[in-house]
């Protein structure tokens, strides 16, 4: 999208973009989650309910993760996070870790601040409401990928909607 500013206002034109741009999304049944704090709920992070939540139920801690393990071995395009209802309850940074073929955890982006978008654009016109972040992951190939905090945010749980996750 563009954007100009006019006085006081900003206007946002020419909107492009969203998910149908940036590859394809893998089936939500197609992803088994688990993490490292509330297991209980960690179903909710691949539902394909962007009102349900899954919450740490603990301030953020650096390390906490969430893994998403993939139907095989699948090259990337990126991760979508959705913040929905909870834009406080994020980590102020996280790494993003892919496996690799030894089981072992490769990084393939260190260190990502939050940067949640102010809408969304779906079929070509601008969604509000939703609070997302998608970070690049330039084709890695894996089939399992892992969220780490980096940077927790003191005394915040860690919330998150939904995770997608797009292949080429």
């Amino acid at each position: 999208y563009q954007v100009q500013t006019c006085g006081l206002c900003r206007v946002y034109t020419d909107f492009r973009g969203g998910p149908e741009q940036a590859g394809s999304p893998l089936p939500h049944s197609s992803l088994q989650v688990s993490v490292s704090h509330h297991p209980h709920d960690a179903a909710t992070l691949a539902d394909g309910i962007l009102t349900h939540r899954w919450r740490s139920h603990q301030a953020q801690e650096e390390d906490m993760w969430i893994q998403l393990d993939l139907p095989g071995p699948t090259e990337l395009a990126r991760l979508r996070f959705y913040y929905n209802e909870y834009p406080f309850d994020h980590a102020d940074a996280v790494h993003i870790l892919a496996a690799d073929r030894d089981g072992g955890w490769q990084p393939v982006a260190v260190d990502v601040p939050v940067d949640i978008k102010g809408f969304d654009v779906v079929n070509g016109h601008p969604v509000y409401g939703w609070q997302v972040q998608d970070v690049p992951l330039d084709g890695v190939t894996t089939d399992r990928l892992r969220v780490e905090i980096a940077r927790p945010r003191a005394g915040r749980d860690w919330t998150i909607g939904e995770l997608e996750v797009y292949e080429r």
